[in-house]
């Protein structure tokens, strides 16, 4: 995972393809808002590092529509979504509680892309 990059360009990044809401969901933002205490902002911080780098490979390979398609896990995908099994990927997200579950998202959409 890249640190580099600010997390408000990579937030910029994320919102512009995929909407706000969608990013605060799998950022796990309650009310679609950014949180105030520090030590949930760490982990929305993570998530949307993660989300982004996911969003990128999703949009470099099939288009921003295919990729919130993949997110939202719409029927026609399902099929191809083998690492996740049944976990919906934006919830995956949303409720991802080390960078062990961030990696396994990451593989299920590098996997979706290059199958």
């Amino acid at each position: 995972m890249d640190t580099r990059e600010s997390l408000s360009s990579i937030a910029t990044y994320v919102e512009r393809r995929l909407g706000r809401k969608m990013m605060l969901y799998c950022a796990g933002c309650a009310r679609n808002d950014w949180p105030k205490w520090p030590s949930v902002r760490l982990a929305v911080e993570m998530r949307i590092r993660y989300l982004h780098q996911i969003t990128r490979i999703l949009v470099e390979g099939y288009g921003v529509e295919k990729a919130k398609e993949w997110l939202e896990e719409r029927s026609h995908v399902l099929e191809r979504n083998r690492v996740l099994r049944d976990k919906v990927p934006r919830t995956a997200i949303r409720h991802a509680a080390s960078i062990a579950d961030l990696e396994e998202i990451l593989a299920a959409a590098q996997a979706f892309v290059r199958p």
